[in-house]
């Protein structure tokens, strides 16, 4: 059982405090930002401590200890907040005096307070005397504004982006389409006296057509990212990467392999079969042969779904293994790329938005992995 008995050491550091003032001084410097403490009979006087001044650019001897400077100072809406719960605290100990204030310091710019403080009272239960203290939290409300301005100004970047991504998918696509219906006519009407030469320039054609609509449906899918619904759902892994494998497999020869040692997962849904669907693609589309072999694994660490898709095709140096993640960025000539360069920006953006991350290494003796981390719920 606890002795109730005052610890000597908190009656020996309390008997210090009354006897040597540095002692109170030094505690005051190290941890608040000023002390101040006020006569609530009188009303008029407070003592502000030197902390408590230079916090706000003055000296110990150029502010007086009273109400006037303060309440001057303080933000009118602010002042409010303090005199509310002043009141609230003085009618209820229980209600803490504890605010977020804004003074205007002697060079004209802002200083955030947290002003806390405690009524004393007589034996009748009258407040009498008020003790406060004061922390500066100017650079923390500082970093937070910023951060609320970046946020407020990333917003506005990604709706602006999802506007035209919208005016690209739809607006856009008109030209394109024309345009293939006008090489649709050409090789109709005169495909048995167009030459050799000419048909390669048609094709060429078409194949820019088709990666421009391949780009534009790409970037509209980049600008949904955020709007994704985040519901968590079960996902059978097997079945999903096995039907996102059989769609893209056509005209080609590769084999799947899955070492999958957690067979449904809890994951957001559409953002997990996006990110299948991109990483499969990117080994149909960059390996050196048609009968290639794409591994799959994905396994339960605790508080991650490892998740790794590899192929055994050329890899991909190591210089460039965060480049290839920046929007259309691509390692080939931009005539002889499949899709629009943005496969692998677009999984990296999944993957922040559900708090993932994704990293890529070299296989030996050769081929390249990509290696997810996708948070549990």
């Amino acid at each position: 059982m606890e002795s109730t008995k005052e610890h000597y050491l908190k009656t020996e550091l309390f008997e210090k405090l009354r006897n040597e003032p540095k002692l109170f001084e030094w505690i005051e410097s190290g941890s608040v930002d000023g002390i101040w403490y006020w006569d609530l009979v009188d009303g008029e006087q407070e003592w502000l401590s030197p902390r408590f001044k230079s916090t706000f650019g003055f000296k110990d001897n150029e502010m007086e200890h009273n109400i006037h400077w303060w309440q001057k100072n303080i933000f009118p809406d602010d002042l409010a907040v303090a005199l509310e719960n002043y009141t609230k605290h003085a009618e209820d100990p229980n209600h803490p005096y504890d605010q977020i204030v804004r003074y205007k310091h002697r060079d004209g710019s802002t200083v955030w307070v947290r002003c806390r403080g405690l009524i004393i009272r007589d034996d009748a239960g009258n407040p009498i005397r008020m003790l406060g203290v004061h922390t500066d939290v100017t650079e923390l409300k500082r970093a937070e504004i910023e951060l609320e301005n970046k946020t407020k100004a990333l917003e506005k970047s990604n709706e602006e982006l999802k506007r035209f991504a919208f005016v690209a998918s739809h607006d856009l696509k008109s030209p394109i389409n024309a345009t293939n219906h006008v090489l649709d006519w050409i090789e109709q009407d005169f495909a048995e006296d167009l030459p050799e030469k000419a048909k390669q320039y048609l094709s060429l054609i078409r194949k820019r057509n088709d990666r421009m609509r391949a780009l534009l449906d790409d970037l509209l899918s980049y600008s949904r990212v955020d709007g994704f619904d985040q519901e968590r759902e079960e996902v059978n892994v097997s079945e999903t990467v096995q039907d996102v494998f059989d769609t893209l497999n056509t005209g080609k020869n590769f084999t799947l392999s899955l070492d999958i040692t957690t067979e449904n997962i809890r994951v957001e849904r559409v953002p997990f079969e996006l990110v299948m669907r991109n990483l499969l693609s990117n080994a149909f589309k960059h390996h050196d042969s048609n009968d290639g072999e794409i591994v799959v694994k994905v396994a339960d660490t605790g508080l991650f779904y490892d998740i790794s898709v590899s192929d055994n095709g050329l890899g991909i140096p190591t210089k460039y293994h965060q480049r290839i993640f920046e929007l259309f960025q691509t390692l080939k000539p931009k005539d002889k790329v499949e899709g629009s360069g943005l496969g692998l920006s677009l999984v990296s953006k999944t993957l922040v938005s559900v708090g993932g991350e994704i990293s890529v290494q070299n296989l030996t003796p050769r081929g390249v992995a990509f290696n997810i981390r996708w948070p549990k719920p």
